[in-house]
C-alpha cells in the first residue's frame, strides 16, 4: 500500500480555486432550478455508491433520505436545518469511518446555500477544527477540512470582518495548535480577513491581550505568523496595503497600557519582523522598514513618548540590521541618517536600547562614511551628559564597538576622556566595569598566546588614559594577596599593565609587580596560583625579561611541583628558566635534573603539556651523541626532543599526516640514538626510549 503524503495548499491558493467553484455554480444555478436538483442530492447519491458503513447509513436516517423529503431545492430548503445539525453530528463522531463522505458532503451543502450557509458557518466550523486535530496522519482528511473551510471563509468573508473579536475567538484553537500547518492555515484565513478590516488597530490589541491572557506559546507563534501573512505578498513582495497595516499594527502596541501586555507584544512582534527579514529581499523591505524607521523618528522626537516606546522601535530596526547579516535593508544610510538626527538633537538622552541600536548600525555598516559622523555624534553626546546617563549601558555600548575597525584610533581617546569622569566619582563598580573593559581590550588585541617574548606594541594612544593607568598602578602596589581570593581588579590590572607604557616611559610599580609574582609562586591555593603566576610573568617579561633574574631555580620547580605540571606552571619555568642567575644551556646536570621533573608529563594526555615539556628540555644545546664520524647526525643539531616537539605541532590532519609520521620514522627505536643528548645519564636513555616509536 502506497502511503499518501499530505501536501499543505496556502490558504490563499485555496481561496482562489473557490473563486473559480463560485461562479460555476452561478453558471449552473439556471440549471438547477430547471433539472430540479441540488449539489447536496449529487453528493448523497455518489455517497450512496461508495459508502455502505453504519455511520453514513444512520446519516442517511437523521436526514430521512428514504423518504423522498430532498428530491428538489425547495425541498433541500426547508429541510436545510436538520440535514446541517446531522452533518455537525456526524462530523463530531471521533470514531466514524464516514468522515471523509460528510465532508464531502458539508461542501456540497454549503455549495447549494452559497452565502446563506452562515447561519451554520460556525458550528460547520468547529466541527471541522476538530477533524483537523485529529486526522494530522490522513491525508485526504486534511485536504478535505481545509478546502471545507477556504469555502466557508470566501462565501462568508463580508459578515465575518464585521465581527472579527468574535471571529479571533473561534480561532484560538487553530492559532494555540500543536500542528504548525493548523496554525499556519490559520493565520494564513484569519490575515485574508484582517487586511478587509477598518478596525485594525482595535484589533490587534485584542489578539495582544488574548495571548497574553492565555500565557500560550504557540498561540503567541500563531498570532506572529497572522501578523506576517496579513503583509506578505508574492514574490519576496509585501501586500499592497502592508505599510498601512504595519502602521496601524504598531500604534497600537505602543499604546499598551499593561506592563505584561507589552512585554508579550513585543515577542510577538520580534517574530513577526523576523519572518518579515527572511521573507523580502533588499529592493522589496521598504514598505516595511520605511515605516518603523519613520515611527522610530517621530517618536523619538516626541516630548510626549516613553522610553519603551522607543524600546520597542529599537527593537524592530535591530532585527532588520542583525538578521541576515543587515542585507535586506535597501539604505543603510537612511537609517544612520535618522540616528544622527535623533542624536544631535539636545533633548535626547543616551538610553541602553538606542545605544545597542547605534553599536549594531555601525558594527554592521562601519565601512560607509555615515556611520563615523553617527558613532562620533553618539560618543561625545555621552560624555556631555555623562552624569545623567546609563553608565552600564555606555560600557555595553563601547564592548560591542569595540570590534568595529579603527576603533582604537578613532575612539579611545574619547572613551578615555569619559571613564576620566567616572572614575572621578569614586563608584567602585562602574571602576570595576571600567577595569574589566581595559582587561578584555587587551586580550582581544594583544592574545597572551600569540604574543612572542619581549614584543611589545602599543594598539591605542595613552596619553588620554593617563587617569586610569594612575589608579592601575596604585592598585598594583596596594594589593593584598590573599589565600582564598584575589582581587579581581588586580587581574584585570596585571593584564593591562603592559600596554599603557610607552617604550620611552620608565613603568612604575615593578617592584610591586616582582613582588607579587612571588606570592603567587608561594601560594597554598594552588588551583589558580599558576594562572595568576603565568599571567604576571607575562606582563614582566613584555616590560623587561631580565627583571627575571631575581629569582632561584628551586621557586620555580616547586612550582611545578606543587600544581602536579599544569600548563601555566611549565609556561612559567620555561620563561624563568633561561634567565636565572648562572643558567647554562650546555649544563648536562641541571638538564637531567629538569628531565625528572617533568617526565610525567610526556604522557599527558594534553598536547599543550606536553609540547611545554618538550620545548623547556629542547631549549639546552647539548651535542648530539655521534655514532661515527661521517653520520647523517654529526652534522645535524637537531635533537630529540626538537623532533617530538615538531611532531606535536603538526597537525593530525589527512594534510600534514606524512610530515609528522616523517618526523617520528627519524626516532625510530634505535635509530633515535643518534640524536639522543649527550649527558651520561640512564635516566634520559630510559624516557627516550619511552617516548619514541617502537620497532
Amino acid at each position: 500500500q502506497v502511503l499518501k503524503i499530505f501536501q499543505y495548499i496556502p490558504f490563499t491558493e485555496q481561496i482562489s480555486k473557490v473563486s473559480a467553484d463560485v461562479l460555476n455554480w452561478k453558471l449552473a444555478s439556471r440549471n438547477v432550478v430547471l433539472e430540479n436538483t441540488t449539489y447536496f442530492h449529487d453528493a448523497v447519491a455518489f455517497a450512496n455508491d461508495m459508502d455502505n458503513g453504519s455511520y453514513y447509513k444512520a446519516f442517511l436516517e437523521d436526514i430521512h433520505w428514504k423518504n423522498g423529503e430532498l428530491l428538489s431545492y425547495a425541498q433541500f430548503l426547508y429541510h436545510q436545518k436538520r440535514i446541517a445539525e446531522a452533518l455537525v453530528k456526524h462530523l463530531s463522531i471521533e470514531t466514524s469511518s464516514s468522515i471523509q463522505t460528510m465532508l464531502d458532503l458539508c461542501i456540497a451543502f454549503i455549495r447549494d446555500l452559497r452565502e446563506d450557509s452562515y447561519d451554520y458557518l460556525w458550528p460547520f466550523f468547529n466541527a471541522i477544527i476538530g477533524i483537523l486535530e485529529r486526522a494530522h496522519e490522513q491525508s485526504d482528511l486534511l485536504q478535505s477540512g481545509f478546502h471545507a473551510l477556504a469555502i466557508l471563509f470566501k462565501l462568508q468573508w463580508r459578515r465575518i470582518v464585521k465581527e472579527l473579536r468574535r471571529t479571533f475567538v473561534y480561532f484560538v484553537p487553530l492559532f494555540g495548535s500543536a500542528r504548525d500547518y493548523i496554525r499556519r492555515f490559520a493565520a494564513e484565513a484569519f490575515a485574508f480577513l484582517l487586511r478587509k478590516s477598518h478596525n485594525i488597530p482595535k484589533l490587534t490589541t485584542f489578539l495582544m491581550e488574548t495571548a497574553e491572557k492565555t500565557n500560550d506559546r504557540n498561540l503567541m507563534d500563531g498570532v506572529a505568523l497572522l501578523l506576517f501573512n496579513s503583509v506578505k505578498g508574492v514574490s519576496h513582495q509585501f501586500h499592497s496595503s502592508a505599510s498601512q497595516i504595519l502602521t496601524d499594527i504598531l500604534s497600537s502596541a505602543l499604546k499598551l497600557q499593561s506592563e505584561r501586555t507589552r512585554q508579550v507584544a513585543t515577542q510577538i512582534l520580534e517574530k513577526f519582523m523576523e519572518s518579515c527579514v527572511m521573507f523580502t529581499s533588499q529592493e522589496f523591505s521598504s514598505p516595511i522598514f520605511d515605516v518603523i524607521l519613520n515611527m522610530f523618528a517621530a517618536v523619538s522626537s516626541s516630548s510626549t513618548s516613553s522610553a519603551k516606546d522607543v524600546a520597542l522601535l529599537s527593537c524592530m530596526l535591530r532585527i532588520w540590521i542583525t538578521s541576515r547579516r543587515g542585507v535586506t535593508l535597501s539604505s543603510p544610510s537612511q537609517l544612520t541618517e535618522v540616528l544622527c538626527s535623533v542624536v544631535s538633537k539636545n533633548s535626547w538622552t543616551p538610553h541602553d536600547d538606542v545605544l545597542c541600536l547605534i553599536s549594531e548600525t555601525v558594527s554592521m555598516y562601519h565601512e560607509q562614511s555615515c556611520t563615523q559622523s553617527l558613532l562620533k555624534a553618539a560618543i561625545n553626546k555621552i560624555i556631555d551628559r555623562s552624569q545623567s546617563c546609563d553608565f552600564l549601558a555606555v560600557i555595553d555600548f563601547v564592548n560591542n564597538l569595540s570590534d568595529v575597525p579603527l576603533f582604537d584610533l578613532w575612539f579611545m581617546p574619547t572613551i578615555g576622556r569619559y571613564f576620566e569622569k567616572i572614575i572621578e566619582s569614586g563608584d567602585e563598580n562602574h571602576i570595576a566595569k571600567i577595569f574589566n573593559f581595559y582587561a578584555t581590550l587587551c586580550v582581544k588585541r594583544r592574545p597572551l598566546e600569540s604574543i612572542k617574548q619581549h614584543e611589545r606594541n602599543l594598539f591605542f594612544d595613552v596619553s588620554c588614559h593617563r587617569m586610569f593607568r594612575e589608579l592601575l598602578v596604585s592598585v598594583i602596589q596596594k594589593s593584598d594577596v590573599s589565600e582564598n581570593e584575589v582581587d579581581r581588579n588586580l587581574i584585570c590590572a596585571i593584564t593591562i599593565y603592559p600596554w599603557l607604557w610607552r617604550e620611552a616611559e620608565e613603568p612604575q610599580a615593578v617592584d610591586s609587580l616582582l613582588k607579587l609574582l612571588r606570592a603567587f609562586l608561594s601560594m597554598k591555593s594552588y588551583s589558580f596560583s599558576s594562572q595568576l603566576a603565568w599571567l604576571t610573568v607575562h606582563t614582566i617579561s613584555l616590560i623587561n625579561v631580565d627583571l627575571l633574574s631575581s629569582f632561584d631555580l628551586e621557586s620555580i620547580v616547586s612550582l611545578i611541583r606543587k600544581t602536579n605540571c599544569d600548563e601555566c606552571s611549565l609556561r612559567v619555568f620555561r620563561t624563568i628558566l633561561p634567565h636565572i642567575k648562572d643558567f647554562d644551556t650546555n649544563d648536562a646536570v641541571l638538564f637531567v635534573k629538569i628531565a625528572r621533573e617533568v617526565k610525567q608529563c610526556f604522557a599527558h594526555w594534553n598536547t599543550k603539556i606536553r609540547q611545554e615539556a618538550l620545548q623547556i628540555l629542547a631549549g639546552f644545546t647539548l651535542p648530539n651523541r655521534m655514532l661515527t664520524a661521517t653520520d647523517e647526525a654529526a652534522v645535524s643539531s637537531e635533537n630529540v626532543f626538537e623532533l617530538l616537539l615538531l611532531a606535536e605541532r603538526t597537525p593530525c590532519t589527512l594534510n600534514e599526516y606524512r610530515t609528522r609520521l616523517s618526523l617520528l620514522r627519524r626516532l625510530k627505536y634505535g635509530s633515535h640514538a643518534k640524536y639522543l643528548p649527550e649527558c651520561n645519564s640512564d635516566f634520559i636513555d630510559t624516557v627516550c626510549d619511552s617516548t619514541t616509536p617502537g620497532v
